[in-house]
């Protein structure tokens, strides 16, 4: 991925779809604000608390139309993911960071 490391004051928004994973969210929030130290970024919990089918999707625009004009870039990511190698910069095109998942024995599905 391309990015622009020099532009540490862009803001990322780091928008998560959630529901009913608790235990996830315990792991996912300190191990993130350790991550992205140096990072200018706020993350979103985006909480659909009916019973209906997961709306993850929906629930990325959701978060995405709340925050759209307050931050640089963004990042749709899901709770039970933890970035090993991943870079958070300031991309300069759109850019997919989980490109191998520690479940998939890090190759691509």
């Amino acid at each position: 991925m391309e990015s622009n490391k020099e532009d540490k004051h862009k803001r990322l928004a780091i928008i998560i779809p959630y529901r009913d994973r608790f235990e996830h969210l315990k792991q996912f929030m300190p191990y993130m604000v350790n991550y992205l130290k140096g990072y200018n970024y706020q993350i979103f919990v985006i909480h659909q608390k009916n019973d209906d089918l997961f709306n993850r999707a929906g629930l990325f625009n959701i978060g995405f139309d709340l925050v759209k004009n307050y931050f640089d870039y963004f990042c749709f990511h899901d709770i039970d993911l933890l970035p090993e190698e991943s870079d958070y910069s300031y991309p300069t095109r759109p850019a997919h960071l989980s490109q191998r998942c520690s479940q998939f024995s890090y190759k691509r599905k």
